[in-house]
């Protein structure tokens, strides 16, 4: 038959991509971050209560619904927190290593400001916003700044008012390892498990989309 035309960005059909190796690493550099409503702290070392559990719900909605397999890196590194990135960095780098065919490596985090910046109202249900940053402290950022612009803008066509936008800091947040790699914030401590679980389903989307327009379109 024909070949399928291109989808066209929002097609509601979008494809089931379908890979069997890994696409893209998630980890997490500040992986205690937990939500203060739902485990009583904003930090701990159950990882279920932490941002350790939406790297696994991103993971198990990526690979369900649009077929593309993630590696998920549940590595402790912010015992203390100041010294988290240069600690994961050479684990990064390794896992890079042993996997050159990752086109995404995703720090997912959640915020620490108060929950009027963190919340969105979506199908009636509160959910934890999403912001990106990117260190702009290394040669090529632009190419890192790109790729959340992607996600930001696939974001603002499938859920109008979720992401808080894509914020430039001088700071390099292990980007530099590759030019795919951005940190994600969902919700903030303010935020219970639950909402903060709630922007997943659309992280997914818009990474999955976001690939698809970065590396399998053209």
């Amino acid at each position: 038959g024909d070949p399928e035309p291109a989808a066209p960005v929002f097609d509601p059909r979008f494809p089931f991509i379908g890979y069997s190796e890994p696409v893209a690493l998630v980890y997490h550099n500040h992986i205690t971050e937990s939500f203060e409503p739902s485990s009583g702290k904003t930090f701990s070392l159950n990882l279920e209560e932490t941002v350790a559990f939406l790297g696994e719900e991103l993971v198990r909605q990526m690979q369900e619904q649009y077929g593309l397999p993630l590696i998920h890196h549940r590595g402790v590194y912010d015992q203390p927190r100041a010294t988290a990135y240069e600690k994961a960095r050479p684990v990064v780098k390794e896992l890079l290593a042993e996997n050159p065919q990752l086109n995404m490596v995703i720090d997912l985090h959640r915020d620490g400001v108060r929950r009027e910046v963190t919340t969105v109202a979506l199908n009636g249900a509160e959910t934890g916003k999403i912001l990106l940053i990117i260190g702009t402290r290394h040669p090529g950022w632009e190419s890192n700044l790109a790729f959340a612009m992607g996600v930001h803008h696939v974001l603002e066509t499938v859920a109008p008012g979720i992401s808080r936008g894509v914020r430039r800091q001088n700071f390099s947040y292990n980007q530099d390892l590759h030019p795919q790699a951005i940190l994600v914030e969902v919700g903030g401590h303010e935020n219970t498990m639950e909402e903060a679980l709630r922007a997943i389903p659309y992280l997914a989307d818009a990474l999955a989309r976001t690939y698809y327009y970065f590396f399998i379109r053209n």
